[in-house]
């Protein structure tokens, strides 16, 4: 298996990037959380790496941090859950994030991937929590607060009349404009705010 590519960014999108590792230009697929913490073109880039190997087709991921390439690797081993399913998750949430998402049951947030309705949404959930052991929920214990702050300013926002999508997008924005620490009421306040 591919570890790890160090080399040079020939060209990058939300989606994917192109490494020059020794003269060969390698595309590698990301989520959207190792794109927003790439460098400029032309800047050296490190990323670590999974090989998704099928029948007909060799695909290669990269992530910026071990807990994003394994909870890709638990990810893609849930039933009905492919590569792409998994960047897609991945792109939506934080390994945090997730991990609170699936402690909470909170089918609905899950629902807001593309491509996620609530059937698999239901189902999802219930392999997830399998999957993901105990360790982890422990690990993402120093998070909890923000992560449930995030979660209450949501649900505050869908009792106004927004829809699980335009109230987790709308509360995103403002906790990138307030930071992590911002309390319910003012990311409420800022959503509302637009």
């Amino acid at each position: 298996m591919i570890d790890r590519i160090k080399g040079i960014c020939l060209r990058k999108s939300p989606a994917a990037v192109v490494v020059e590792v020794g003269g060969l230009g390698l595309s590698l697929a990301i989520p959207l959380s190792s794109f927003e913490k790439l460098g400029p073109v032309g800047g050296e880039v490190s990323l670590l790496t999974h090989l998704h190997v099928r029948e007909d087709l060799m695909e290669l991921y990269g992530f910026s941090t071990i807990e994003e390439r394994d909870l890709f690797a638990g990810l893609i081993k849930v039933s009905g859950v492919g590569p792409r399913m998994a960047l897609a998750i991945q792109s939506r949430f934080t390994p945090d994030e997730l991990v609170q998402v699936v402690a909470d049951g909170d089918v609905k947030r899950l629902t807001t991937v593309k491509g996620i309705g609530r059937k698999t949404a239901e189902r999802l959930m219930l392999e997830l929590k399998n999957r993901l052991d105990s360790r982890t929920f422990e690990q993402a214990e120093p998070s909890t607060m923000k992560i449930s702050t995030v979660g209450e300013a949501v649900k505050a926002l869908e009792a106004l009349g927004f829809s699980v999508q335009q109230a987790d997008d709308a509360v995103r924005q403002a906790r990138r404009k307030l930071g992590d620490d911002a309390p319910v009421e003012e990311l409420v306040r800022s959503a509302l705010k637009g």
